[in-house]
Protein backbone atom coordinates (compact mmCIF):
# COMPACT_ATOMS: atom_id res chain seq x y z
CA UNK A 1 0.00 0.00 0.00
CA UNK A 2 1.28 3.26 -0.64
CA UNK A 3 -0.14 5.19 1.87
CA UNK A 4 1.84 8.44 1.12
CA UNK A 5 -0.07 9.22 -2.19
CA UNK A 6 -3.57 8.05 -0.69
CA UNK A 7 -3.22 10.41 2.97
CA UNK A 8 -1.83 14.10 1.38
CA UNK A 9 -2.59 15.69 4.57
CA UNK A 10 0.13 17.72 6.82
CA UNK A 11 0.10 15.61 9.75
CA UNK A 12 0.65 12.48 7.67
CA UNK A 13 2.97 14.16 5.07
CA UNK A 14 5.12 15.41 8.61
CA UNK A 15 4.89 11.59 9.53
CA UNK A 16 6.25 10.14 6.08
CA UNK A 17 9.05 12.56 6.51
CA UNK A 18 10.03 11.14 9.63
CA UNK A 19 9.77 7.87 9.43
CA UNK A 20 11.44 8.06 5.87
CA UNK A 21 14.16 8.73 7.90
CA UNK A 22 14.84 6.05 10.08
CA UNK A 23 17.55 3.58 10.18
CA UNK A 24 16.38 0.30 10.43
CA UNK A 25 19.53 -0.76 12.13
CA UNK A 26 19.36 1.77 14.12
CA UNK A 27 16.08 3.22 15.08
CA UNK A 28 14.68 1.81 18.43
CA UNK A 29 11.07 1.56 18.50
CA UNK A 30 8.30 0.92 21.17
CA UNK A 31 5.48 0.85 21.59
CA UNK A 32 1.45 -0.28 23.25
CA UNK A 33 -1.80 -1.27 22.17
CA UNK A 34 -4.91 -0.55 23.37
CA UNK A 35 -8.53 -2.29 22.19
CA UNK A 36 -12.03 -2.45 23.14
CA UNK A 37 -15.14 -2.43 21.30
CA UNK A 38 -14.99 1.02 19.98
CA UNK A 39 -11.64 2.19 20.50
CA UNK A 40 -8.01 1.11 19.16
CA UNK A 41 -4.86 2.72 20.52
CA UNK A 42 -1.50 2.11 19.01
CA UNK A 43 0.52 4.33 20.46
CA UNK A 44 4.23 3.96 19.24
CA UNK A 45 7.52 5.85 19.84
CA UNK A 46 10.54 5.63 17.38
CA UNK A 47 13.80 6.98 18.94
CA UNK A 48 11.62 8.88 21.67
CA UNK A 49 9.52 10.34 19.53
CA UNK A 50 5.81 9.79 20.31
CA UNK A 51 3.17 8.40 17.49
CA UNK A 52 -0.29 7.03 17.52
CA UNK A 53 -2.77 5.65 15.54
CA UNK A 54 -6.23 5.19 16.39
CA UNK A 55 -9.82 4.27 15.68
CA UNK A 56 -12.59 5.73 17.61
CA UNK A 57 -15.52 4.33 16.01
CA UNK A 58 -15.57 4.16 12.89
CA UNK A 59 -13.67 7.52 12.45
CA UNK A 60 -9.76 6.75 11.90
CA UNK A 61 -6.58 9.40 13.02
CA UNK A 62 -2.96 9.49 13.71
CA UNK A 63 -1.36 11.56 16.55
CA UNK A 64 2.35 12.89 15.35
CA UNK A 65 4.16 16.35 16.14
CA UNK A 66 1.39 16.95 18.50
CA UNK A 67 -1.87 17.31 15.86
CA UNK A 68 -3.77 15.04 14.75
CA UNK A 69 -5.79 14.48 11.56
CA UNK A 70 -8.09 11.95 10.09
CA UNK A 71 -6.97 9.32 7.81
CA UNK A 72 -8.57 6.54 5.25
CA UNK A 73 -9.75 3.72 7.03
CA UNK A 74 -7.06 1.87 4.53
CA UNK A 75 -3.99 3.41 5.93
CA UNK A 76 -5.61 2.84 9.57
CA UNK A 77 -5.67 -1.00 8.91
CA UNK A 78 -2.11 -1.14 6.97
CA UNK A 79 -0.30 0.52 10.15
CA UNK A 80 -2.78 -1.56 12.26
CA UNK A 81 -1.11 -4.41 10.57
CA UNK A 82 2.53 -3.20 11.53
CA UNK A 83 1.72 -2.68 14.85
CA UNK A 84 0.31 -5.86 15.88
CA UNK A 85 3.57 -7.69 13.38
CA UNK A 86 5.68 -5.53 15.51
CA UNK A 87 4.25 -6.49 18.86
CA UNK A 88 4.29 -10.29 17.37
CA UNK A 89 8.50 -10.09 16.97
CA UNK A 90 8.95 -8.32 19.56
CA UNK A 91 7.72 -10.97 22.02
CA UNK A 92 10.48 -12.20 24.29
CA UNK A 93 10.99 -16.12 23.63
CA UNK A 94 10.58 -17.91 26.09
CA UNK A 95 13.45 -21.19 26.31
Amino acid sequence: MNWQKIETGEVMQSFARFSDSWDEQKTKIDGKAESSKNIEAFNMTADGIPFSFRRVGNKHSIIFGGKSEQIKKSTFDYFKGLCIKFFEDSKPVLN
